[in-house]
């Protein structure tokens, strides 16, 4: 009987030891990022930049994402996602729009580049005007961790507020 408390003491200070060693360090590091809904909120109320409402017409700006790597330096690289195609008309000055998507954006967290994500005013006639960006590129090596965030908000140069709602794949 001796024998079995001491195999039974020995068995339950191992699994306690153990258990003390799992760590979050232990945790698994994604490889990938889904990003499965952007929004963006207090949008700039008027073009600033042409002295001007967004659209000509005197309607609200008509606005999409877009979302492109970069390597830090102002070179646009690969897209992740251009939204013109789905841009939201007439937008009320200072509101947002929400983009959910059926198949998530993947973006590499194995890459060396980051990425940005900008809001656009969509013309029919002439050149889409930036409503605004992010203030600083999203680093990707900040969300090669264990146990990142699922939300994610970012500030943008002209007040916006955006937001990624993400998943990660390991």
């Amino acid at each position: 009987m001796k024998k079995i408390q001491t195999f039974l003491f020995l068995g339950l200070l191992f699994a306690a030891i153990g258990l003390q060693s799992c760590s979050k360090d232990d945790d698994p590091i994604p490889t990938a990022m889904l990003i499965n809904k952007v929004s963006v909120n207090n949008t700039p109320t008027y073009n600033s930049y042409e002295n001007r409402d967004w659209d000509t017409n005197f309607s609200d700006a008509d606005m999409y994402f877009y979302i492109a790597y970069t390597d830090g330096n102002g070179y646009i690289g690969d897209v992740i996602y251009n939204g013109a195609s789905n841009y939201v008309e007439d937008v009320a000055p200072g509101g947002g729009i929400t983009l959910t998507l059926n198949n998530p954006l993947r973006v590499d967290l194995n890459s060396s580049l980051d990425f940005a994500i900008a809001l656009f005013d969509y013309d029919d006639f002439g050149e889409d005007e930036l409503m605004d960006t992010s203030v600083d590129l999203i680093d990707i090596s900040s969300y090669k961790v264990a146990n990142p965030p699922s939300t994610i908000n970012i500030e943008g140069t002209d007040g916006s507020r955006f937001q990624l709602e993400v998943e990660y794949s390991y």
